[in-house]
């Protein structure tokens, strides 16, 4: 990769941050016991919603893969291990990516990279607007051009997204693809919602949120058999193409160089591109390398399941 990109620098690790899960239960329970069980097993005091006395829909938080979700959701029932596979259904899958600097890097670098990727994002679902203010609270700023977002980033706690908001806990459904950009700067503990993090772990961040029919596995055995490779579409990179300097000049002004994806044009296997573009092939066969290297941990995690209790 060209040295003077702006992400050349910077090495990939794709994760899983969170999935919602609605689960059936053998006896039936009220939400704050089910909070309460959450608390005391260590995963924080997440949302319960109660759909029925049976059922409730929650997040867990950073499961490393299938057989942690399994084990964390385990914490939900009043009788550890009651909780079979088959009891749960995925309702949404938030997959993210992490530039993470390989050499020192300042504040300002940080947002280059976050914006880089904003900017060059092939297919965003929608307009990118800048959201304000800790917990991704709802916005509606859609600015014209990308240097409204970079002052945003530089204000902290505001992030870039794409992609209408709605709770899937609370069975409240939106875009069933969304993307959600940030200079990452904090961390989430069960503890502490905003932990502080040191500089040197600090990484430029896309999320990519799935549900509905985009949700790339519904059950955990359907997890368990997934290839993460195949969502590297909803990272998709695009670059601008060799022109004169007053279209380049208009290109990199603009708040994003991509296109919502037309899904005609691509099951006709027709240009889904904004002119003026192309794939940057060297910087998605790096995120397609990163994602693959999240289904090698999760299926060496598969292998040995309790090699995360260590």
């Amino acid at each position: 990769m060209n040295a003077s990109h702006a992400l050349a620098g910077f090495g990939f690790r794709a994760s899983i941050d969170r999935v919602v899960i609605e689960v059936r239960l053998d006896q039936p329970t009220q939400f704050r016991h089910v909070q309460d069980r959450m608390k005391a097993a260590g995963q924080g005091v997440q949302y319960v919603h109660q759909v029925n006395p049976y059922t409730v829909r929650t997040t867990i938080q950073n499961p490393t893969g299938p057989d942690a979700l399994m084990r964390a959701a385990q914490a939900l029932v009043s009788t550890p291990g009651s909780i079979r596979d088959t009891d749960i259904s995925i309702i949404e899958v938030e997959v993210t990516l992490d530039a993470r600097p390989t050499t020192p890097a300042t504040a300002d670098q940080i947002i280059d990279a976050t914006m880089h990727l904003a900017h060059h994002h092939a297919n965003p679902p929608g307009d990118f607007r800048i959201v304000r203010g800790a917990g991704h609270a709802r916005g509606n700023t859609a600015p014209a051009a990308q240097e409204d977002f970079r002052r945003a980033l530089r204000d902290g706690d505001n992030t870039i997204n794409a992609g209408w908001y709605a709770d899937a806990v609370k069975c409240e459904m939106g875009d069933p693809f969304r993307l959600r950009l940030y200079a990452k700067t904090y961390d989430s503990t069960p503890d502490d919602h905003y932990q502080a993090l040191p500089q040197q772990q600090h990484t430029a961040r896309i999320e990519a949120i799935l549900s509905g029919e985009l949700c790339p596995f519904r059950t955990v055995n359907e997890w368990r058999r997934f290839r993460f490779e195949s969502l590297s579409l909803y990272f998709r990179q695009v670059c601008t193409t060799p022109g004169s300097e007053l279209a380049t000049l208009a290109m990199n002004w603009r708040a994003s160089l991509g296109q919502p994806a037309d899904t005609g044009k691509r099951k006709g296997h027709r240009r889904n591109s904004r002119r003026g573009t192309a794939r940057d092939t060297a910087l998605n066969r790096r995120i397609y390398k990163a994602l693959t290297r999240l289904t090698a941990r999760q299926f060496a995690e598969i292998r040995t399941p309790k090699s995360s209790e260590k």
